[in-house]
């Protein structure tokens, strides 16, 4: 099962990095899910025929996203600059795996949408049982947004904790909740056909890998 993309559209804006400077932001993103191919073919060599893998999440609209942007413009909303990266990065890898599963005798996977399923929530939150998916339980500033939480994980110390964590779409600036994950596993496992491409988990796990071990037959 991987999740790749998202620290590697994040991290480089939170150490300044120079990285997106020497190169576009398709150049950038195919470096990033070429690598990821590679090391999904080196998987394949060791013997692994089945793989869950996620889409990039809605960067743009973590609460972290959200505080940057406050802070930079004193406008709400979502982070434009992330959002690019995530709709090249969605676009581009289901067709990197179809061209897998066309080139790699018994490579199965399951796609999972999971830009489109937590921006279904962040957009109606009570559909799910949420009362708030744009603000963290945990943390502080804006959309309790800056990474505070614990007060352990920098120079803030000073952090607000919500009363009720079920009421919450995210536990702090970029992590979800429990609840939250358990929907997604719900869609991922039982194949909503909305969020879930080529197969559902459940599916995967019962289908045969390929190629098997001929059967042998020993006579006394």
């Amino acid at each position: 099962m991987f999740s790749i993309g998202n620290n590697d559209y994040l991290s480089p804006f939170e150490t300044n990095s120079i990285i997106f400077n020497s190169y576009t932001k398709e150049e950038y993103v195919d470096m990033v899910i070429d690598s990821f191919i590679n090391v999904i073919k080196e998987v394949y060599k060791e013997g692994g025929r089945k793989f869950v893998i996620f889409s990039a999440v809605p960067l743009a609209c973590l609460p972290y996203s959200r505080a940057l942007k406050f802070q930079q413009t004193n406008r709400t909303g979502c982070l434009k600059k992330f959002q690019v990266f995530t709709k090249i990065h969605n676009k581009i890898l289901p067709k990197k795996l179809i061209e897998l599963e066309k080139t790699l005798q018994g490579f199965k996977y399951s796609y999972f949408d999971f830009f489109q399923a937590a921006t279904d929530i962040i957009d109606h939150p009570s559909r799910y049982g949420f009362k708030e998916a744009k603000t963290a339980c945990c943390g502080s500033g804006p959309y309790r947004g800056l990474s505070s939480c614990g007060g352990k994980r920098g120079k803030l110390k000073e952090y607000e904790l919500c009363k009720d964590v079920r009421d919450y779409m995210f536990f702090d600036n970029v992590h979800l909740i429990e609840k939250s994950n358990l929907h997604f596993a719900t869609l991922l496992w039982n194949g909503d056909p909305n969020m879930v491409r080529s197969c559902s988990m459940k599916s995967l796990f019962h289908q045969v890998a390929y190629p098997q071990p001929e059967e042998v037959h020993l006579s006394m």
